[in-house]
């Protein structure tokens, strides 16, 4: 199908993936406009989950951190954290985290995603990890050595309703406190 601006749209989960893929390859633009071009969704959904990564992955590409935090906060509420979509958006709060200034939470979030992986056995792309990395290295940089380890470990404790709540930023201090 077709709309009237002459851009194709496609099912969600197949927008979403198509959008991933040219993000991958550099074509933002091109991911953006397939994005827009995407029917409202009107009910949770993995696929919205994993669509939400993709705008989250476009605006953080495009220096839109709010933007960012609120489309990966979305992707969110639409995926129980501790899953295979859960783990990416949390990663994604931690780099917009850390990008304005909030290492702590950058190391919490990261350690928490870091664990779900693991016991999940889900890896990431070699790109957004490395850019994950990258980011909660220059958090690390910030952060004294004993903080940043502590912050780690409660990262690695968070489970549950806990874990999405500070994710969201309704939890008025760090978790483990």
């Amino acid at each position: 199908d077709r709309d009237v601006t002459g851009v194709q749209t496609c099912a969600l989960p197949i927008c979403g993936n198509l959008a991933w893929q040219l993000l991958q390859a550099g074509a933002d633009e091109d991911a953006e406009r397939l994005l827009a071009a995407a029917p409202p969704v009107t009910e949770p959904s993995r696929a919205h989950a994993a669509a939400m990564h993709t705008v989250g992955v476009l605006r953080l590409a495009r220096h839109d951190l709010t933007g960012a935090e609120k489309s990966f906060a979305e992707g969110l509420l639409r995926t129980p954290p501790e899953s295979p979509d859960g783990a990416p958006l949390l990663e994604g709060i931690a780099i917009a985290a850390a990008r304005t200034g909030d290492a702590e939470r950058a190391l919490c979030l990261a350690a928490a995603s870091g664990a779900i992986r693991r016991r999940l056995g889900v890896v990431a792309s070699a790109d957004w990890r490395h850019q994950v990395e990258r980011v909660l290295a220059e958090a690390r940089g910030t952060t004294a050595t004993e903080r940043a380890a502590a912050v780690t470990a409660a990262g690695e404790r968070l489970r549950g309703r806990v874990l999405r709540a500070y994710a969201l930023g309704q939890l008025t201090g760090p978790p483990d406190e």
